[in-house]
């Protein structure tokens, strides 16, 4: 299987999995949209790159002005790729890109679009699992600095938490 089927097949169970995600799972989303936005710097307008559900849409925090979100998978938000962002450059005030790497085919280049349609001093708020051996990711890191050899430059890292 080649890279793009691996990633058309990662999406497809992706999506299956979503639909499972009953109501119930409310009070998880609520649990991890806490801790998130505990580390992440949410302002202003908002990029939510690979939104999935949509789930961050409904846990903004107040400082969130509005809202966009765009995934691959059919939603009700922007149909897209995090390689090919259908925005100007420096529309967001920050960006939003929870567990979403792992999944795209050119990591480097969604972080080179997230950058581009960021503002002077905006902020990417990421989230990637490292040394995980989840079948369903396109791509895995071993260590942090794995992952920082994808984003910087244009970004530096700011903070990390991890559990």
């Amino acid at each position: 299987m080649n890279g793009t089927d691996k990633w058309r097949a990662g999406l497809k169970e992706m999506q299956r999995r979503d639909q499972m995600r009953a109501p119930e799972r409310a009070a998880f989303y609520d649990e991890v949209a806490a801790k998130a936005f505990q580390v992440f710097a949410l302002s202003g307008r908002l990029l939510d790159v690979g939104c999935g559900s949509g789930w961050v849409s409904r846990r903004l925090p107040p400082e969130v002005t509005s809202y966009t979100g765009i995934d691959p998978l059919p939603n009700d938000f922007e149909r897209g790729k995090a390689e090919q962002l259908p925005y100007s450059d420096s529309s967001f005030d920050s960006v939003l890109c929870y567990s979403v790497l792992q999944h795209v085919e050119a990591p480097r280049n969604a972080v080179l679009e997230m950058s581009r349609v960021l503002r002077v001093g905006g902020t990417l708020n990421a989230l990637v699992c490292v040394a995980s051996k989840d079948p369903l990711f396109l791509n895995h890191w071993e260590t942090e600095d794995d992952v920082w050899a994808i984003v910087s430059p244009p970004f530096s890292p700011m903070r990390f938490a991890a559990e």
